[in-house]
């Protein structure tokens, strides 16, 4: 992403600046990924996602150690601001996702790059903003720094540590955010429990069906920043269980989490263990669509996700042209298109999966705003 316009409109951030009141949100852990081949950092407070990454299901995707607190997306805290994730086309030489907790700085970049980075989310999960004078943050916070790579594949790492943003400074990344250009903020973490909140967690299984003798990675998701975890049915004291079966069958794990307030709820899983001889069932799919603006736009990219079970090995494509899960459709006339999908595995095919998408003919205006980011 190139150097454009510098200095923020602020008027529609201010209650940012508020302290911050966390009575009726949940908090959750952003876990950092690094890939070495591709030389970037990726975070995500998604379980699906973080199973899947462990899992090794996203290839090449290793845990840094590093993590930070944000606010569940399906809470609401006063004074906290949506943050916003974009994924670069790699049609345009990216393959990397960029997070900003600037409204200002979301809507400047779907405007100035509506094909090549593309609105995955408007609120994967919420923060609070600097002040953007002097880059403090609210109490009950604590400053999350961001550091650009300045290469042509625009990738940035995100992290709560002063050590770790000076060494990716040290190898040439560019500092980002709000305040003092030696160690300017990006945005700000919550680190205040709710007062009496105990730790609400749900269970995501990198597989729901894995054969027998094999392993599959279970990964809590909590709330309330936990700090013990106790498993039920297999063994760890930590927010990720490997749990391993000899015999065929259904199996219930469990998690319970604790905090300072006390214990949550125990929340579980079934995973069903099978023979490596029995066929799965054919897959079962979804498809989402994500586009530039609420509205697509002719000549504009769509993304279309498929999310599937069991395991399916070819994907086929009806109206958009792609072998793998997600495929790109661009369209030059405008009125509805449908596009679909098959999906199959060694036990046979699905039932076709279907949507719709309306062509607009014209954007609306672009809006001109600006952020103090050296990427934008």
């Amino acid at each position: 992403m190139r150097e454009y316009l510098r200095r923020a409109v602020w008027s529609i951030v201010l209650v940012a600046m508020l302290a911050p009141r966390i009575a009726n949100a949940a908090l959750v852990d952003v876990i950092e990924y690094y890939h070495a081949t591709f030389d970037h950092y990726f975070v995500t407070a998604d379980a699906n996602e973080i199973a899947k990454l462990d899992s090794g299901y996203f290839t090449g995707w290793q845990r840094t150690g590093e993590r930070f607190t944000v606010i569940d997306a399906a809470t609401t805290a006063a004074g906290s601001t949506p943050v916003c994730r974009f994924y670069g086309n790699p049609q345009f030489g990216l393959d990397s996702h960029f997070y900003s907790a600037s409204p200002a700085e979301c809507n400047a970049v779907r405007a100035m790059w509506p094909e090549a980075w593309l609105l995955e989310s408007s609120n994967v999960f919420q923060v609070y903003l600097p002040n953007p004078s002097t880059g403090s943050c609210p109490a009950g916070s604590v400053p999350i720094y961001r550091a650009w790579n300045g290469r042509t594949d625009s990738n940035h790492r995100y992290t709560a540590s002063v050590a770790t943003q000076n060494t990716m400074t040290a190898k040439g990344y560019i500092a980002e955010g709000y305040g003092p250009s030696t160690m300017p903020v990006a945005m700000c973490s919550p680190t205040t429990v709710p007062a009496g909140a105990v730790p609400q967690c749900t269970i995501a299984a990198s597989s729901a069906s894995p054969v027998v003798g094999t392993s599959v990675v279970l990964s809590a998701s909590c709330s309330g920043a936990p700090t013990g975890y106790v498993w039920s049915g297999c063994s760890s004291s930590t927010a990720s269980c490997t749990a391993r079966s000899d015999t065929t069958g259904a199996i219930t794990y469990g998690v319970t989490a604790r905090n300072a307030n006390g214990s949550g709820p125990a929340a579980a899983v079934e995973v069903a263990w099978r023979t490596a001889t029995a066929p799965l069932p054919p897959p079962v799919c979804t498809i989402a669509v994500t586009t530039v603006g609420a509205v697509p736009v002719i000549d504009s990219t769509a993304v279309l996700s498929a999310s599937c079970s069991n395991l399916p090995g070819s994907y086929s494509w009806t109206g958009c042209s792609s072998d793998s899960s997600t495929c790109y459709v661009s369209e030059t006339v405008s009125g509805t298109r449908s596009y679909s999908l098959v999906a199959s595995n060694r036990g046979g095919a699905s039932a076709p999966t279907s949507v719709s998408i309306d062509w607009a003919a014209t954007a609306p205006p672009a809006p001109d705003l600006c952020g103090p980011y050296p990427s934008l």
